[in-house]
């Protein structure tokens, strides 16, 4: 199974509530556990939780994969849904020629990051016009760290992760693959398509897909980022 399995984020109680409309009668995602301190929701591959967490006004970034065909699609069927980011010429697609990929910025009501991506290296063309079912999984989640070379290098180090599309900069970091990247921003800086967002350090779990048990600690980072196991 390829991706993210799971991802677990903390939020405000009163932006919780807020959640189960947009997700589910906008992008059409169901709802496979509620309960008064969390939802969860299954965006294609991907468990979605969202906690009742104490902490600030967290705000996260993640992605997801659709058809690397279908990017246009996405944004028609997106645009009447969810605010879309516009790049300073107008422009609602960012272009990740390193990556050989193209994605659109949107957010959810808590002020989330999300982001749709057609990564044209996958062969997972699919004919049709974009719907929910085209939300294929997660493939990268946001994690904020002070030192991005350390942390990519325990990246490699616990996980055999290397830097993806040489991405790497002093405050900036993609590691893994197509299918699943750890993004390492460093703490204060911009989060790409967030509209001035800043890059904090929030509870987040997550689980990646593969064929081995390990685990990436970060002391004194509230992350639990695990890869397991997971049947498909």
């Amino acid at each position: 199974m390829p991706g993210i399995g799971i991802v677990k984020l903390g939020l405000q109680t009163r932006d919780i509530g807020t959640l189960r409309p947009f997700y589910v009668d906008r992008l059409g995602l169901v709802v496979t556990r509620e309960d008064r301190g969390s939802i969860t929701f299954q965006a294609g591959g991907t468990e979605l939780t969202f906690v009742e967490s104490a902490q600030g006004d967290p705000i996260y970034h993640f992605a997801f994969n659709i058809p690397e065909n279908k990017l246009d699609a996405a944004i028609e069927w997106l645009r009447p849904r969810a605010p879309i980011h516009r790049e300073p010429d107008g422009s609602e697609i960012f272009d990740f020629q390193s990556w050989n990929a193209h994605a659109v910025y949107s957010f959810d009501p808590a002020g989330n990051i999300l982001e749709f991506i057609a990564r044209h290296n996958l062969n997972n063309a699919a004919p049709g016009a974009f719907t929910s079912h085209d939300i294929l999984y997660a493939s990268e989640i946001g994690i904020v760290v002070d030192d991005v070379a350390e942390a990519v290098n325990a990246a490699h180090r616990e996980w055999g992760l290397n830097v993806f599309g040489g991405s790497q900069t002093d405050d900036f970091a993609a590691v893994g693959t197509d299918e699943h990247l750890l993004i390492f921003a460093k703490r204060g800086r911009p989060w790409f398509g967030g509209e001035g967002a800043v890059a904090h350090m929030f509870e987040t779990e997550a689980v990646f897909c593969g064929d081995r048990d390990a685990s990436l600690v970060f002391p004194g980072i509230p992350y639990e980022l695990t890869v397991k196991r997971l049947d498909p």
